[in-house]
């Protein structure tokens, strides 16, 4: 509901002119939350808003959209490759890989994973199968790379730089575990991958997260706490079965939500509207 990052502008307090006189700076000096406020009054002067989740829905209605606008459409899932297989084949593999995809950004809670790897007590890897689209990141990544080596962890953690789809998807093949340790996220095109891939998911709890596992069960959502986690990875490593399940969930959803599906979905929703105009 509020920019993650920012003071947000609904907090502003005072009355008549000094709260009025506030939030002109504001906007001032974020104007492009003042362009997206500006836009939503003007329902972005749309005939039909499509967003991703039924989260979404109740932002943009709470802020004055008609319901009867809003239509919901599942963010598209990358068509899972023939090789990929539901099972897992190398369960009590040693030592346990763990891994993310994506951009290094200030949205994934790095502080949470690495107390999560300090408190497993089996030898494990990490993988994150991605790097820096920003350059206002690299300051993060050099953070992150620094606290790797004050652990000396450079055998075991791994950023693997910007990698192509085609190589993101074969790197998935080999995380046991993946960790979507968000602190925000409104959706995710990196987790929608690793649910192609039928991988064990874990995430911490996000509306995000909340609306993919409102269905059957695609992944684990736990709380942002170091204890949890560590459970839910000790509980997936531990259970076979919750394996197979997570993974064939994961697997159908994929399928269920492919970009042909997702493109047609988009397109009937065109011939909607030319349809009633």
């Amino acid at each position: 509901k509020e920019f993650p990052g920012v003071f947000p502008r609904s907090a502003i307090r005072g009355r008549g002119p000094v709260r009025w006189l506030r939030e002109r700076i504001y906007d001032f000096r974020h104007p492009l939350h003042a362009r997206y406020r500006r836009h939503m009054r003007a329902r972005f002067g749309a005939h039909r808003i499509l967003v991703h989740y039924p989260y979404q829905k109740g932002i943009v209605v709470g802020q004055g959209i008609p319901s009867g606008m809003v239509e919901i459409m599942p963010h598209p899932t990358v068509t899972p490759p023939a090789r990929n297989s539901v099972s897992r084949e190398r369960p009590d593999r040693r030592p346990l890989h763990l891994g993310c995809t994506g951009f290094v950004n200030v949205n994934y809670d790095y502080e949470l994973l690495f107390e999560t790897l300090l408190a497993i007590d089996e030898p494990w890897q990490f993988t994150w199968i991605g790097g820096i689209r920003r350059e206002e990141d690299r300051a993060l990544l050099e953070r992150l790379e620094r606290t790797v080596r004050e652990r000396r962890w450079e055998d075991r953690f791994q950023i693997t730089g910007w990698m192509s789809d085609d190589e993101q998807m074969d790197r998935l093949a080999d995380i046991d575990v993946y960790l979507a340790l968000f602190a925000n996220r409104s959706t995710s095109g990196s987790l929608l991958m690793a649910l192609s891939q039928a991988r064990c998911i874990i995430a911490t709890h996000l509306p995000l997260t909340g609306d993919l596992n409102a269905g059957d069960r695609v992944m684990l959502v736990v709380n942002r706490t170091q204890d949890d986690v560590v459970s839910a990875i000790r509980r997936v490593r531990a259970d076979a079965a919750l394996r197979e399940e997570l993974g064939a969930h994961a697997l159908a959803y994929a399928q269920n939500h492919t970009y042909a599906r997702m493109a047609q979905h988009t397109r009937d929703a065109y011939s909607a509207i030319l349809e009633n105009s």
